[in-house]
């Protein structure tokens, strides 16, 4: 007996599987392209506000 996707009231349809993917996908880049953005401009942040590492 060949089981399919389509058959199988359990498992997800094969496009919904690939949007769940792209969008945890898409949510992982613009993380780490937050990360990367914020730490660029810590410095310069810094720098403006006069802070230092020891303020709270």
């Amino acid at each position: 007996m060949d089981a399919h996707a389509e058959d199988d009231p359990q498992r997800p349809s094969t496009p919904y599987t690939a949007y769940v993917l792209w969008m945890v996908f898409l949510v992982m880049v613009f993380n780490n392209v937050d990360r990367t953005i914020l730490s660029i401009l810590v410095r310069p942040i810094k720098a403006e506000f006069q802070l230092n590492d020891t303020h709270s």
